[in-house]
């Protein structure tokens, strides 16, 4: 991995979080530059130990979710943002989900799960994913299927950011 990957992440992670703050972005690329470099230092990259977060299925009861019923796995500090880095799921073949943000009953869609294997999660892994979810926010499970389906067993990891 080239050193620049957590400045060039941190870099559309501020270009985000200008948007939905609606806070004025950089207007140039050497301020972009500056500001991320101020948040690639020592104190955010790479996370604390008590930064980084792993949420497992493992002792959840997983509840028989309508359609469109939405089940929560995380509850972000309200003083934090959780960047999601990595999601692995297993359950029967063809269970449809969505991780989904719930900021004040309204929903935002992160990341389809279309389960088409029934290999369990080992370490969660695979792809980066980069998933930004606001402070105060919830991490959801969101049944987009037609039918009930119980929520799959899963593996989810990230890292909490102050901004």
């Amino acid at each position: 991995m080239s050193r620049f990957a957590p400045v060039t992440a941190l870099a559309m992670l501020v270009g985000l979080v200008s948007y939905f703050l609606g806070v004025s972005a950089p207007s140039s690329q050497a301020q972009l530059v500056g500001q991320t470099q101020r948040l690639c230092s020592d104190r955010f990259w790479p996370p604390r130990p008590e930064e980084i977060v792993t949420i497992t299925s493992d002792n959840l009861t997983l509840p028989m979710l309508p359609p469109g019923g939405t089940f929560s796995v995380y509850a972000v500090p309200v003083d934090r943002w959780f960047v999601m880095t990595a999601a692995s799921t297993f359950h029967s073949i063809g269970e449809r989900f969505t991780i989904e943000e719930d900021l004040g009953g309204t929903l935002t869609a992160k990341q389809r799960l279309l389960v088409t294997s029934n290999t369990p999660p080992a370490e969660v892994g695979g792809a980066p994913l980069g998933y930004v979810f606001a402070p105060g926010s919830q991490v959801v499970f969101h049944n987009i299927h037609t039918m009930g389906n119980s929520v799959p067993t899963f593996s989810l990891a990230g890292y909490l950011v102050e901004l």
